[in-house]
């Protein structure tokens, strides 16, 4: 089907005409030639969308692509290097780092072209005058035609020159003010990632990206640089077309006016940052009473709330009056400085007995026609200046309060690092990290070196920078040891920084490490060092590498407003392999039977509308979805709030199952006894920040006594059956890859109708493993697969049943049940359930 472009050719030629449409390159992108010089020049290049936007309306595919060079991809990947190697160069210097250098070396081209042309309509307004006075000289001395019509000529062509320059400069303008624009929303959107869990800030991030960058929009688009130098130049020209008094009078005269101009240009810059102070209080006051909306409500304070944030407004409104009221009278003098300046002149002229003649009054009043131009532009300059300039301060101080931090080349799977280490490698030799308060001088002290991944830097991930925002002060949930303890925040002002360390961990890729300790040790702050969220402060000469792309199932999930299929695949390409597998591993499957939609269930802007444990394991059922192109995957806690027979088959298909092959860190303070024996490291950390011990989970039991206390009050595990679980999982692995592919080999139709006996199969093939597990127990109580109804609990009210890892270990509020068959079982409701999901699912993976 033809585009817009080839039906407007069409219907012309009866041929499609090449280069319209967004399927087209842009013709911006042609390299400079002898061809193409004419069409850049006049902007030809753009008529035929002229032409056909004059047949009908334009759609998306009638338009080009943005040029390469000018595109929000490119223009923000330069920026960004530009402002790091300027970071890099003021810090060897010793000097302060400058934004406008990083804009300048990125408009410099689009910048002296615009002033270049605005400077040539500055010569072409000085000659044109001066021609015509030459003109009506020869005109008044009765000269023939053919010698007048080189004057007409020149006198037409100062006109088209200007023309011509003015929007060739705008155009130039306009592009220098567009890379200005979308590199300080890139810097800002950069440094908003890289902000501490910690920081805060006086402007808000949101104004700074769409009313401050928009402002040097503004400026690049207002200002014209002629401008500024005919004001000084007409009054040169009026000396020698009136004479020296009449000129002197214009001239105090004009300068007079663009004091005053700049007077209320100045005032407009102040009430300006009075506005813009105030409108960063009311957006504050607006998310916090949004966060804040069901203590609002249930507590009665709404009114009070809209009290106080009518007086924000307020304040902003006084000033914004006073903003438009200088504007008005900015205006106003614009309007009127070329008639208080003419009228001066003339006058002065007049008494001085100045002959009123043709040669005299036609080139005066161009020059007055010109200088109304130049003086009704250049109120608009200074007040967009000084916008600008109040915004650059913003955009600069916040930018420096919250540096970028370097980052390091990041290697994809199958590749190796710079210094030769393979992709799901984790190494950190002596490693401290540092975090506290979001001070600033922290990322600057740190050890980071861009390019590479040796000599102390961390790479910085996109999807951790896009997820180190959700990671708050960490609120784990009580240590095993002490059930009852309390989370603490995290220090504020006037506390030292939190230092975690001096660490060292070796992990290869596919091993599984365990993150455990008491509330306050670090845990987060160490997933936070290695995403390169947090600075750290390795000894000369040591390494701190993690090797490879990175997938993070955070602590407080990230879930949007959409169905739960679309959190699950998080923007990704769909797969219904993945998906199926993705869900299965997250034990998802039981909750499709009781949403209204199943995985098509709307579940609400941050999950509103489902529990926490379902939430953790969307965020799981996420990170098992991106696995195959992950090389470490981080697990923040995602066992806190599940019950403990969901915990045991998510620790055997997500864990040891679809992210086996994986690099695995993963923070638990629960089902220890669970996770402990499939463990290649330990890593426990003590109160403070100290490292406890990070050893293999045997010697981690024998050194650390938290960690033995820990496991002791979860009722113990034993270590020496932990190949035969493995080897166990193994065969189970295998044969449901080979029922997966039987199950493939069925056609669509078939598949549907024979969801329901596949999933009871499942759920069947699921119990008879519980039935053998609890044998292998030597008959012990059922505290996993005998819990009950699906449902969340908390981690101390679930039991942890072990896989041939010795007795089962009863929660508190958990009662001793009689053994049962699984077909009798007291959870016979969850066979139901679980069945009936398999057969949704896969409905919905063959469908």
């Amino acid at each position: 089907m033809a585009t817009g472009g080839e039906a407007l050719a069409l219907e012309a030629t009866g041929k499609p005409r090449p280069g319209i449409g967004i399927h087209q390159p842009h013709p911006l992108d042609a390299p400079w030639s002898i061809f193409n010089f004419a069409p850049r020049l006049q902007l030809s290049w753009y008529w035929p969308l002229l032409r056909l936007g004059a047949s009908r309306p334009l759609s998306d595919e009638d338009v080009w692509p943005a040029p390469r060079g000018l595109s929000s991809k490119e223009i923000g990947r330069r920026v960004e290097e530009c402002w790091r190697a300027e970071l890099l160069n003021a810090s060897k210097l010793g000097q302060e780092p400058r934004l406008a250098r990083v804009f300048w070396s990125l408009t410099r081209f689009h910048t002296v072209t615009y002033i270049a042309l605005s400077s040539l309509c500055g010569v072409f307004f000085i000659l044109a005058p001066i021609i015509l006075r030459a003109f009506l000289e020869e005109l008044a001395q009765g000269a023939e035609v053919p010698a007048l019509v080189p004057l007409g000529v020149g006198f037409s062509l100062c006109w088209a020159g200007i023309s011509f320059s003015v929007s060739l400069s705008k155009y130039q303008a306009q592009l220098s003010g567009m890379i200005c624009r979308l590199g300080t929303q890139r810097l800002i959107y950069c440094a908003c990632l890289c902000l501490p869990a910690d920081a805060s800030s006086t402007e808000s991030p949101t104004n700074l990206m769409s009313v401050d960058a928009e402002r040097l929009f503004v400026a690049f688009n207002t200002v014209m640089p002629h401008s500024f130098v005919l004001v000084l130049a007409f009054p040169v020209l009026l000396i020698t077309q009136l004479g020296l008094v009449p000129a002197a009078v214009c001239m105090a005269s004009a300068v007079g006016t663009s004091y005053f101009s700049k007077w209320v240009g100045g005032r407009i810059s102040r009430k300006r940052r009075l506005v813009m102070a105030e409108s960063d209080r009311r957006l504050q006051l607006s998310e916090q009473f949004l966060e804040g909306i069901r203590v609002l409500k249930m507590n009665g304070w709404t009114g009070v709330a809209q009290k106080r944030l009518q007086e924000v407004r307020a304040a902003e409104l006084y000033h914004q009056r006073r903003v438009l009221l200088w504007k008005g009278i900015n205006l106003m003098m614009g309007l009127a400085s070329p008639c208080v300046v003419g009228f001066c002149m003339f006058s002065s002229y007049a008494l001085l007995g100045g002959a009123m003649t043709p040669e005299v009054i036609f080139p005066a009043l161009t020059i007055l026609r010109a200088l109304q131009i130049m003086m009704g532009i250049l109120p608009l300059g200074f007040s967009a200046l000084a916008d600008s300039a109040t915004s650059h301060k913003r955009i600069y101080r916040f930018l420096l309060a919250h540096p970028l931090r370097p980052q390091a080349g990041e290697s994809r799977r199958g590749e190796s690092c710079p210094d030769g280490s393979a992709a799901g490698q984790v190494l950190l030799r002596d490693v401290t990290l540092v975090r506290g308060n979001g001070d600033p001088g922290l990322a600057q002290n740190s050890q980071h070196q861009p390019g590479g991944t040796g000599n102390g830097s961390v790479p910085s991930s996109p999807l951790g920078r896009a997820f180190r925002s959700l990671q708050s002060p960490r609120s784990s949930p009580a240590s095993p040891a002490s059930p009852s303890s309390p989370s603490k925040p995290s220090s504020r002002s006037g506390r030292a920084p939190f230092q975690l360390g001096p660490l060292n961990l070796s992990l290869r890729p596919g091993d599984l490490c365990v993150v455990c300790g008491p509330v306050g040790s670090g845990k987060s702050t160490l997933l936070l060092g290695l995403l390169g969220e947090v600075p750290c402060t390795p000894a000369s000469g040591e390494l701190s590498i993690v090797a490879g792309e990175i997938a993070l199932c955070a602590q407080e999930p990230w879930i949007v407003s959409a169905s739960l299929r679309e959190n699950v695949r998080c923007l990704r390409k769909e797969d219904p392999a993945a998906y199926a597998a993705a869900v299965k591993a997250a034990q998802l499957m039981p909750d499709f039977a009781s949403l209204p939609a199943a995985d098509s269930t709307e579940i609400g802007s941050r999950g509103i509308n489902i529990s926490g444990g379902q939430k953790a394991r969307v965020a799981l059922a996420r990170s098992v979805f991106s696995a195959p192109s992950a090389d470490i995957v981080f697990l923040d806690d995602v066992l806190s709030a599940v019950d403990a027979h969901v915990a045991r088959r998510i620790v055997e298909d997500a864990l040891l199952g679809s992210l086996c092959k994986r690099t695995r860190i993963l923070v638990a303070n629960t089902f220890l006894p669970l996770i402990l024996p499939h463990a290649d490291c330990v890593v426990v950390l003590k109160q403070g920040g100290r490292v406890d011990v990070v050893a293999p989970p045997a010697q981690a039991l024998a050194t650390s006594a938290w960690l033995r206390g820990a496991v002791d009050t979860m009722g113990g595990c034993n270590l020496d059956e932990a190949p035969q679980q493995q080897h166990h999982q193994q065969q189970q692995q295998e044969e449901q890859q080979e029922q997966q592919a039987a199950a493939g080999a069925v056609g669509p139709q078939q598949q549907q109708a024979g969801a329901g006996a596949v999933g009871v199969g499942v759920g069947q093939q699921n119990n008879n493993n519980d039935n053998n597990n609890i044998n292998n127990n030597n008959n012990s109580t059922a505290g996993g697969t005998a819990a009950g109804a699906v449902g969340e609990a908390t981690p101390e009210a679930g039991a942890v049943a072990e896989q041939g890892s010795g007795p089962a270990v009863t929660g508190q509020r958990e009662e001793v049940q009689k053994e049962a068959p699984p077909e009798k079982a007291a959870d016979g409701s969850l066979l139901v359930a679980e069945e009936r999901s398999v057969g949704i699912l896969s409905l919905a993976a063959y469908a």
